[in-house]
Formats: C-alpha cells, structure tokens, sequence
C-alpha cells in the first residue's frame, strides 16, 4: 500500500465529509478540524497501530485475549476525544455485534473487504476504493470478510460505539 493511496483516501474521505456533510457542518456545535503546524507525511509501514479497546461484542474485557480487537493509528486528531481522521485495522472474520454511534462518519475501504449493513438489509462486499456513510444513533453490523481489512475513518467527534445486542 503507497503513501499516495492513504493519503488519497484521506481526500476521498474528507471530500465526502464536505459534500455530504454540508448541512451539519453549518451548525454551530460541529466541531472544526484541528490546524495543521507543519505538512506530514507517514509510510503505511511506518504507524503505529494502539488496541481501540473495542472488539466484535463492544468494549474488550479485560481477561479476552482472542485477538478479536480493532486497531487504530490516527491520522489527524484523536479518536478517543474528538474530531479524528483514522486509519482502523480489523481482524479477519471480525463481525460486530449490532450497535450505535453517537455522531456520524464516513469510511473509505482502502484494503480488504468489509461490510457494514443495518440488520435485514443487503449485505454489500465493499473492497478497496469502497465508501460508506454511517448515519450516528442508526443500528448497524460491521464485518471483515478478509485478511487484512483497512479503512479511514472521518468523524467529527470521538469514536464511541453503544452495543444493542451481542
């Protein structure tokens, strides 16, 4: 994976946010990207990927150790306490339980194949150059049908997740 094609779904990811996100991004309480002090760039090789404490059934217990977590490494901001733009590993056969966020976010696929569907929905395969919106407090499934599976993740608030069902 290049340097060019992160930072290409990055600008994918960022533009769907612009497009799609027009009306909340006119309100006053949406948050606004942090400023850049100098121009970055990171080798996908080169991150380093930290435990979300979040696996398949919702946060990770303690004494779970069946590898079953996502990773995440930040590309901007801060996943865990506001607007963020992040790179997020899952492992292969990884299936979330049926759960909420509390804000919106968008997702471009950029290795693997993943889903992510409301319950009695089509199950889409979405590959690498894929897109999905995730409208917050709507009750969905993630999967990853590969080895693998990397997507970006833009949000405009800190990544938390409500399980519904395990």
């Amino acid at each position: 994976m290049t340097n060019t094609f992160i930072r290409n779904a990055l600008v994918v990811a960022a533009a769907a946010t612009s497009l799609f996100g027009a009306p909340a991004l006119a309100s006053e309480q949406t948050a606004k990207l942090p400023e850049a002090t100098n121009s970055l760039e990171i080798p996908f090789e080169d991150m380093t990927f930290a435990d979300s404490g979040f696996a398949a059934y919702g946060p990770r217990r303690p004494d779970d150790h069946s590898n079953r977590d996502i990773m995440v490494s930040d590309a901007y901001g801060k996943v865990a306490s506001g607007p963020h733009a992040t790179i997020t590993k899952f492992p292969k056969g990884f299936k979330s339980a049926l759960h909420t966020h509390t804000g919106d976010y968008y997702a471009v696929v950029i290795s693997g194949v993943m889903a992510n569907y409301r319950p009695g929905s089509e199950v889409k395969h979405l590959s690498a150059g894929s897109y999905w919106f995730q409208k917050g407090g709507e009750p969905h499934i993630t999967e990853c049908f590969s080895e693998n599976c990397t997507v970006v993740l833009v949000q405009d608030v800190a990544f938390d997740a409500q399980i519904l069902s395990k």
